[in-house]
């Protein structure tokens, strides 16, 4: 098992490795990999091996290189270099995992016999789901029903209470939409597992150009995972027979406009490296909606102008790189 961490010395302590410590399955070992600005969370981690009684190894590496996508590759390398396991599961450092977790991992892959099966994933609850009254609303569910429209119209995801319907698919302009229980053509990276073959035969690695624009590389999840299902032409599941919480815990994300850009660059990477040309004309589309959404939510929330900033970084990072041949 994975977690990147970079300065989160708390969730560390406060998520993933008390719920790690609970897991029923008890055949695992723990690799963190940190590039964190300080030592504290290695201190968190000394302090939790002394403090908690636990059936499983933990080693902590000092990331060479900052960035998820890189910090993920350099402990899968470790991982191959000697042989430590067949399934790598990789969880964020605020990710707290119900207590059969990786025990329903490992049934799912020794149940798939045929090997047909790459990745798996549980599924994700937030600390506050949904309020079930605020759900019977009217204005509510005319928000929602809007917003689901809007993405399909535009090939964005907006976040609504319907893509629970729906199955994880990846639209030609590199957005991933759906968060329906089975077969999924795309993994989110807080709670994902895969055979150790993607990596160590088919060298499927985290794309580091998503790092771009920081060390969070958004949608490395997706770009990964749906590699492994468009060309490797393998399986991927969400299971709800567990589940983990995802916390959201502060820090470690981009600043709003280095996250603008990364979301205009990154998607237009993975859009044309899965599509190739054919995504040109659905990704500009995807831009006209986003942008357009963009402004709704700056003249709602403000900051509209470091919005706009991101987003012209990003799109300038696509033709720099469109024309030194980088993408």
């Amino acid at each position: 098992m994975i977690v990147a961490t970079r300065n989160r010395a708390e969730a560390v302590r406060n998520y993933i490795l008390p719920s790690l410590s609970k897991q029923s399955f008890k055949d695992f070992f723990l690799i963190i990999i940190d590039a964190s600005d300080n030592d504290n969370t290695e201190k968190v981690i000394h302090e939790f091996l002394r403090n908690n009684k636990r059936n499983f190894d933990i080693h902590y590496i000092k990331a060479s290189k900052k960035g998820s996508a890189s910090q993920r590759n350099e402990a899968v390398e470790m991982l191959i270099k000697y042989h430590r396991a067949d399934i790598i599961a990789f969880f964020d450092d605020d990710t707290e995992l119900a207590e059969n977790a990786l025990e329903v991992i490992s049934r799912n892959f020794e149940n798939d016999k045929n090997k047909m099966i790459y990745g798996i994933g549980l599924k994700i609850l937030l600390p506050h789901e949904y309020d079930k009254v605020k759900r019977k609303k009217l204005g509510f569910l005319v928000k929602e029903i809007i917003k689901f429209i809007y993405s399909r119209i535009f090939l964005i995801s907006l976040s609504n209470i319907f893509e629970g319907s729906f199955k994880r698919r990846v639209f030609p302009s590199g957005w991933s939409v759906g968060n329906k229980i089975g077969l999924a053509d795309w993994l989110t990276g807080c709670s994902m597992a895969y055979r150790i073959e993607v990596f160590s035969n088919h060298k499927i690695r985290f794309d580091e150009r998503l790092q771009r624009f920081g060390g969070y590389a958004h949608g490395e999840d997706v770009e990964l995972s749906y590699n492994i299902r468009r060309n490797l032409r393998k399986l991927l599941v969400i299971t709800d027979d567990a589940y983990v919480i995802h916390h959201k815990h502060p820090g470690g994300r981009l600043d709003l406009e280095r996250f603008y850009a990364a979301v205009v660059y990154n998607k237009f990477l993975i859009a044309k490296k899965n599509y190739g040309f054919l995504a040109i004309l659905p990704y500009i589309w995807s831009l006209l909606g986003f942008i357009i959404i963009t402004v709704i939510i700056g003249f709602i929330f403000g900051r509209l102008s470091e919005r706009f900033r991101g987003i012209k970084k990003g799109i300038g990072a696509i033709i720099l790189d469109t024309l030194e041949g980088v993408l």
